[in-house]
């Protein structure tokens, strides 16, 4: 459930966009709801919601009044207006979304689903930060890591991943006793992530594991022999990082 608060001085445009959430977003669980700016930023600060439904036109300051006080919103918004001028100002200030009013239920439904997508993202990033668990050394082979995937998180140590592999935004990951997986996060999502650790970028579409590497094949850039008998191209540019590794 999507915790959501409704900030609205119009009492029958509260009613009605509570009523449609209600009966056409499931996914929805209002926890608030406020008719002026100042009651607002208290709400969120209360309840922490996950999402705002935010009128742009009220007394005594306008719904960016609001963002003001949130620098680093930590929840999605999406403005609510009967003005035109307004929703276009509000994409440029980055809002998830908007919606004019009279809502239509279509819109109203595809906004929220638009908005799942987004908190999903968001989780799967949160959970990406927290990859690399206990690794306060090169050596620490037995740490436990979670790997987003579309439908969870696999937890594996990370010794046992020999290969990461670029699929467009996803990434296939290869694992010691055939295994793999692929997860729905980009290779340099990776990459990043574990830049300190023993992990190599040989090439823009593979990250290796230096402790699974089995033999290097001289070349232009050449290649490398990982331990599962799959081999990974070794970039020119990056042929010197990888044998300076070696003392090479």
């Amino acid at each position: 459930m999507i915790e959501t608060i409704l900030i609205d001085d119009e009492a029958p445009s509260r009613s009605i966009l509570r009523d449609m959430l209600r009966r056409y977003c499931p996914d929805i669980k209002i926890i608030g709801e406020s008719a002026n700016l100042a009651d607002g930023v208290e709400l969120i600060r209360k309840h922490q919601p996950q999402l705002a439904f935010l009128d742009i036109n009220m007394p005594n300051g306008s719904g960016f009044d609001l963002l003001k006080a949130f620098p680093e919103a930590g929840f999605q918004v999406v403005f609510v207006t009967a003005h035109d001028e307004y929703a276009i100002r509000a994409i440029r200030v980055s809002a998830m979304d908007f919606l004019l009013k009279p809502v239509n239920i279509k819109e109203l439904q595809d906004c929220v689903e638009r908005i799942k997508v987004k908190l999903s993202r968001e989780t799967e990033k949160n959970n990406l930060r927290m990859l690399v668990e206990n690794m306060q050394s090169k050596q620490d082979l037995q740490s436990r890591i979670a790997i987003p995937l579309t439908e969870g998180l696999q937890f594996v140590v990370l010794g046992d991943i020999i290969r990461l592999e670029a699929d467009g935004n996803y990434t296939w990951i290869w694992l010691t006793k055939g295994k793999k997986m692929l997860s729905s996060h980009n290779l340099k999502e990776y990459q990043d992530l574990l830049s300190d650790t023993f992990f190599f970028r040989a090439h823009h579409s593979h990250l290796i594991n230096l402790q699974h590497v089995d033999k290097y094949h001289r070349g232009e850039g050449g290649s490398i022999s990982m331990c599962d008998g799959s081999e990974v191209p070794l970039a020119k540019r990056r042929k010197k990082p990888f044998l300076e590794l070696f003392k090479l």
